[in-house]
């Protein structure tokens, strides 16, 4: 019984490898050429990134301006009314927010895996890692940094 599953084993193991060096037609002699992409960076460097900063600064701005200057003159019922109109009005403009991060996310996301796939293909990638400083998920990688390809993919 033991042979059987070290027999299993043994054969994903060839295939999972064979997937892997197979990808884009690798060749053993050549190995595998990996491109790493910094998502961090491409976010930050996303005009439309910077136009949600400046939306959600304008929001915070907009719900503070709501704040009355009089409130600590105010009882303690007229008090609870502006926290509570305060609160429901900011949980709106949060949910709206997240809501507009959400799809900007989205379709960032699927805006770089076809920057990915076409600077691959231009470049003869096998492997293109999605990687970030604030979210590793590679410990050690010596694949060749293509965000600034990806990035010029996007202004193109």
């Amino acid at each position: 019984m033991k042979g059987k599953h070290w027999g299993v084993a043994l054969a994903v193991s060839a295939v999972s490898l064979g997937l892997i060096l197979g990808v884009n037609g690798c060749s053993w002699q050549r190995g595998i050429k990996v491109g790493v992409v910094d998502t961090d960076r491409i976010i930050r460097e996303s005009p439309k990134y910077m136009e949600l900063k400046v939306m959600q600064a304008g929001e915070q701005q907009a719900w503070m301006q709501q704040i009355p200057s009089n409130l600590k003159s105010m009882s303690v019922s007229q008090r609870q009314e502006v926290r509570k109109k305060l609160a429901k009005d900011y949980k709106e403009r949060s949910d709206k927010f997240s809501k507009k991060s959400q799809e900007f996310l989205n379709q960032l996301t699927e805006d770089i895996r076809g920057a990915a796939k076409s600077v691959a293909k231009d470049r003869h990638y096998d492997l293109i890692i999605v990687d970030s400083p604030s979210n590793p998920t590679v410990l050690y990688n010596s694949g060749d940094n293509i965000t600034t390809d990806i990035l010029l993919k996007f202004k193109s």
